[in-house]
């Protein structure tokens, strides 16, 4: 008998639940060897959640992001996928006009980027 499809959220709160205590596969070497638990990253794809939907964004919401490759953009992703939303990864050595085709195929109602990439827009 084939597994009841589920979603994503229900599939990674369980995860999250199960293993709260245990290490996540996030570590960061290069900034004094910090390190997540699934209980931190859940609560930190909450917080982030809350801040999608604190700018109006709910299922079916769409986003651009222009970010590095970081463990913090994982979150983000996690966060969007967990809300039901549209995220639309950009990278960071896009020209303007690549950037400028994203948007319109897109059509994001945000964008995130960081301090990392806002210099080459």
């Amino acid at each position: 008998m084939l597994n009841p499809i589920r979603s994503f959220q229900a599939d990674l709160s369980a995860i999250i639940a199960r293993n709260a205590s245990r290490e996540a596969l996030l570590a960061f070497r290069d900034v004094g060897d910090r390190r997540w638990s699934y209980g931190d990253l859940g609560g930190l794809i909450e917080r982030a959640w809350a801040l999608y939907r604190a700018h109006g964004l709910g299922a079916g919401g769409r986003i651009v992001a222009l970010l590095p490759n970081t463990p913090e953009t994982l979150v983000l992703f996690f966060a969007a996928l967990a809300g039901g939303l549209t995220y639309a990864p950009l990278a960071c050595t896009a020209t303007e006009a690549e950037l400028e085709s994203w948007l319109g195929v897109v059509r994001p109602e945000l964008g995130l980027v960081s301090d990392l990439t806002a210099p080459a827009l």
